[in-house]
């Protein structure tokens, strides 16, 4: 059996129902980022969920397909000049009809760049499938 190891450079593109999002790999120290607004205190377990989902949402997500405006406008992604997810966009995200199923898949991404998106039981996540490989060019 063949392992495969996304580099940073790639994209995993991510379909939630009808809309299609292209996922970045999580980088260590994203991750990092991601998982310490989850910490245990006198053995609790105490999250900060919508600041770990904002990070999720503005590390990850690169583009999206499928998602429009109440006026028919195409809903576009707005980046800052690193080619960070800026805040107005990662506020619509959150407000998206198909939020949970999104943020639910963007855990799974922490841990690992899967072939199935499963929870941790290992169910399947409804409505949600990582489509085919798609390699982003080299820099020149």
């Amino acid at each position: 059996m063949s392992i495969t190891v996304y580099r940073n450079t790639d994209r995993v593109r991510l379909q939630i129902h009808d809309v299609i999002f292209t996922i970045k790999p999580f980088t260590y120290k994203e991750k990092a980022d991601i998982t310490s607004s989850i910490r245990v205190e006198s053995g609790e377990q105490i999250d900060d969920g919508l600041s770990a989902i904002q990070k999720l949402l503005k590390y990850s997500v690169k583009d999206v397909t499928g998602i429009n405006y109440p006026d028919g406008t195409t809903f576009k992604l707005k980046f800052d000049k690193d080619n960070v997810l800026e805040e107005e966009s990662i506020d619509e995200l959150l407000n998206l009809e198909i939020n949970q199923d999104l943020t639910s898949a963007l855990y799974v991404f922490v841990r690992s760049i899967p072939s199935k998106l499963t929870n941790t039981d290992g169910e399947d996540l409804p409505h949600t499938k990582i489509l085919p490989f798609q390699s982003m060019p080299k820099k020149k």
